[in-house]
């Protein structure tokens, strides 16, 4: 055979995606490459009758004979089997897989343009122990303490990792509530399933399980709020709010001089309780348009004017902001 300098390309892809298709004219040599480069694979040639008849008249019976890795030949002649085998990645891709090769393709080719890195493993150390931190104040010196580097490369790395459009990182509101508030700001990724892949959460029925499910929550809606302002065209305007005395709302927009405050909770019961960072707001300013509390349960209004949305309703807040103002 022929080396093909294609061989390495079709490998890498091979890394990164479940199906991978081979294209070009007749006898230029795609099958013998597959079975050259993958041969330990099944191969199959849908140019055989009775194997292109069994294809189309029952295309579940017929991948079911190749449970693993298969190379179809001449897919062409059962265009119909491209659907089977769609549903089929769909149901089983491995969420896990796909983070895996994203992660390493992140971090081995983009980060090691933006930083000289000399040691990759300690850069993955932070990536994997900011991971662990999301949604909590940011303490510098603690994780560049962790890691094994200065507080200086920590926030050189967090701000190669926002450029990058990886995480988001939300500044404290401090403007007119008072001296005593926190300044440190939180960091949340800006997709949830490359978090829950740095945790090693692997399949959805961990998640409720894991000791972060209340801040993989937080992170989900914080996201989904960024997501929305940034399809409105708008900028984020998008904070928290948090004093020395433990008073915290997890996060405020900004609308002119008023605020829309939101308190979020992975919890699918309401209670009293829940409401408590809200009211205690109100009390420390009068900025407060709208107050929401964003949960895992079914929506409805309070009677003082609070609004309970479900977590995947968190853009009807932004969609609000052209009504009168008020609680």
């Amino acid at each position: 055979m022929i080396s093909r300098h294609i061989e390495q390309e079709l490998r890498q892809l091979l890394t990164e995606y479940p199906v991978v298709t081979i294209l070009g004219a007749r006898q230029s040599g795609k099958a013998t490459l597959a079975q050259e480069l993958l041969a330990d694979w099944d191969y199959c040639n849908l140019e055989a009758p009775e194997i292109r008849q069994l294809a189309e008249d029952d295309p579940k019976a017929f991948l079911a004979q190749f449970p693993d890795r298969v190379i179809l030949d001449e897919i062409q002649r059962v265009p119909e089997l491209l659907s089977y085998i769609q549903v089929s990645v769909d149901e089983n891709q491995r969420p896990t897989q796909a983070y895996s090769n994203y992660y390493q393709t992140y971090v081995e080719r983009d980060v090691r343009q933006l930083i000289n890195l000399r040691d990759l493993a300690v850069f993955e150390k932070f990536f994997k122990l900011l991971a662990g931190r999301v949604g909590q104040l940011m303490d510098y010196s603690s994780l560049a303490n962790d890691v094994g580097v200065s507080a200086t490369a920590v926030r050189q790395w967090l701000s190669i990792l926002e450029a990058s459009f990886i995480v988001f990182k939300l500044s404290a509101y401090y403007e007119d509530i008072g001296k005593r508030v926190v300044k440190s700001p939180k960091y949340f990724f800006t997709d949830t399933g490359l978090l829950a892949f740095l945790l090693g959460i692997e399949k959805p029925d961990q998640v409720a399980r894991d000791p972060l499910i209340g801040q993989l929550f937080e992170n989900l809606v914080v996201i989904e709020c960024l997501k929305t302002r940034a399809n409105q065209g708008k900028t984020p305007n998008l904070y928290f709010f948090r004093d020395s005395n433990g008073n915290e709302v997890d996060i405020l927009f900004e609308s002119g001089r008023e605020l829309v405050a939101i308190e979020v909770k992975s919890s699918a019961t309401y209670r009293q309780e829940l409401l408590k960072g809200l009211k205690r707001l109100r009390v420390l300013t009068p900025n407060i348009r709208q107050s929401y509390l964003v949960y895992a349960g079914e929506p409805f209004v309070f009677s003082d004017g609070i609004t309970a949305l479900r977590y995947d309703q968190v853009d009807r807040v932004f969609a609000n902001l052209e009504t009168p103002s008020g609680n």
